[in-house]
């Protein structure tokens, strides 16, 4: 009988006590886990390694748990993973620090805050996707394009109650004049009866 290849367990794995007869002798062999830190002399119970539980030590400490018998909570937040025998936190995508309590600096994001934003510069960056997030008055996947007419704000969600006759938004002037043009263009719309609204 080859001993080696009897049990579908791998060495290093689980724990189990089981036997097999071979011509006609009763062989019990014990699989060591790498959780078990020590076996009990007098009754063969098995003394589990920080972050290990169960009869076998098999099982790794539950979610949010860790070391000695899993009895030490985890500080890990924004939906963080916690290591189960140090208790080291691992980031979820768009957070960093020693807990992943602080957002990916400035200018990046993602796992590790490793993805470089390529947003324009007056437009933000989301912490997790790298999605652009527009300043008001812009949209459009890269924040290019000026908000639709009768629309202003952020993410051009808010509508405009002017009177369309007599009046019109600076999205609508043009949104991406010089701030000294543009001033000049409102003050010619206001002499003629304009009635000009900037949009914030």
């Amino acid at each position: 009988m080859d001993y080696a290849n009897a049990f579908p367990v791998s060495l290093g794995v689980d724990v189990r006590t089981r036997a097999i007869k071979d011509s006609s002798v009763r062989i019990v062999v014990k699989f060591v886990a790498v959780g078990m830190m020590g076996l009990n002399p007098i009754d063969g119970s098995c003394s589990c390694a920080p972050g290990y539980m169960g009869t076998y030590c098999d099982l790794i400490c539950p979610h949010a748990t860790f070391g000695l018998q899993c009895l030490t909570d985890c500080f890990c937040l924004n939906n963080a993973s916690c290591q189960h025998v140090t208790g080291d936190c691992h980031c979820a995508p768009g957070f960093t620090g020693m807990t992943c309590i602080n957002k990916c600096p400035t200018g990046t994001w993602g796992l590790g805050c490793l993805g470089t934003c390529s947003c324009p510069t007056d437009a933000g960056c989301d912490h997790i996707t790298g999605t652009c997030i527009c300043p008001p008055g812009r949209r459009g996947t890269m924040c290019t394009l000026p908000c639709q007419p009768g629309t202003f704000g952020e993410n051009c969600a808010q509508q405009c109650s002017c009177q369309t006759e007599h009046s019109v938004a600076y999205t609508q002037v043009d949104a991406f004049a010089p701030t000294a043009g543009k001033e000049r263009i409102v003050q010619t719309l206001v002499g003629l009866g304009f009635s000009v609204h900037p949009v914030l």
